[in-house]
């Protein structure tokens, strides 16, 4: 009896588990929908502090750049996060023509999901995004959405601070139905990504997102520039917090790198990706290039300032790039 009553429970979950897999699929009487295209997660960096001592003891570093300086202070800039975002997000599904309720595969993830589009908020990794699985009607409140329009709706609805600015970064064409946006944007099917990152306003220093990318987030538009995907950290509120006093000298960089407080952001001669599981096979390091940058940690919920050094490995004559913690 316990045998069969073991065996019935197994059928029962079995057959809860395709139902739960069906409704994720959009479904519509008559036509033909393509299963939706999983969006891309933008994973932040874990924590700088548990990063900057993974600079081996035999690497030495030296200075071969031009002459440099920075300011004697530099402010940090802390991010609130309301407690309503979640109820923003629905606010925003409405808006955008959503009609289905929310669905929520764990405690944390809010997803809204129609037959042609589908709009995702994080509320653990604080992250949005968006894609459409077929083109807009020409009645639709996504027709004429552009990466600007974007950019100021989701200001408004509390999700980008009004202190950041976005500056695009790059563009790359790509055939639809690779990566995001999965329909075609024009005769030829193409359509293109462009990332962004973020800045204050009047101020030219980088906000940096994670160790690996000087992203923020991305868009993807079709041939007449509406907004078929994207994908960014939210980041609603930022205050500036006392200034911190800093490192101001080559000399004290270079310390800081030989003393093993320093994290490896970049290895690589083209793309600047370091895996996290390889391990460096050079022993000195010089550094040609030093700039200011900051990076959100989101264990203290800020953004900090940094030191981008970046220069070559010896042996390998690998491009390398190094983030400094400048303040404590």
């Amino acid at each position: 009896m316990k045998k069969f009553f073991l065996i019935f429970v197994i059928i029962i979950l079995v057959v809860a588990f395709s139902a739960f897999v069906y409704t994720r699929i959009p479904q519509k009487p008559g036509a033909t929908i393509s299963q939706p295209i999983p969006i891309t997660t933008i994973t932040p960096l874990s924590t700088l502090p548990r990063a900057i001592d993974t600079i081996p003891q035999n690497v030495t570093f030296s200075y071969s750049g031009q002459v440099f300086s920075l300011p004697d202070h530099l402010p940090t800039y802390v991010v609130a996060y309301p407690t309503n975002l979640p109820s923003q997000a629905e606010q925003l599904a409405k808006q955008w023509g959503f009609t289905s309720p929310v669905k929520k595969t764990v405690a944390y993830v809010y997803d809204w999901i129609d037959n042609d589009k589908q709009f995702s908020y994080n509320d653990k990794d604080k992250s949005i995004s968006f894609i459409l699985f077929s083109p807009p009607s020409s009645g639709s409140p996504l027709y004429s959405l552009t990466p600007q329009v974007l950019f100021s709706t989701l200001a408004s609805f509390q999700f980008f601070s009004n202190s950041f600015v976005f500056t695009e970064t790059g563009r790359q064409v790509i055939q639809s139905g690779q990566g995001e946006g999965g329909f075609a944007g024009a005769a030829n099917g193409t359509t293109t990504s462009i990332t962004y990152a973020a800045a204050i306003a009047n101020k030219s220093l980088p906000f940096l997102f994670s160790g690996f990318t000087k992203t923020t987030g991305s868009v993807q538009v079709d041939q007449r520039g509406r907004v078929i995907a994207f994908s960014f950290y939210v980041t609603p509120q930022i205050q500036q917090k006392q200034e911190r006093q800093t490192l101001n000298t080559v000399d004290q960089i270079l310390q800081e790198l030989n003393g093993q407080r320093g994290y490896l952001a970049g290895l690589g001669t083209t793309t600047i990706i370091y895996p996290s599981e390889q391990t460096a096979s050079f022993n000195q390091v010089t550094i040609s290039i030093f700039s200011l940058a900051y990076l959100y940690i989101p264990k203290e919920s800020r953004f900090i300032p940094i030191i981008e050094a970046e220069g070559m490995s010896n042996p390998g004559n690998q491009r390398v790039r190094y983030y400094v913690r400048i303040s404590n």
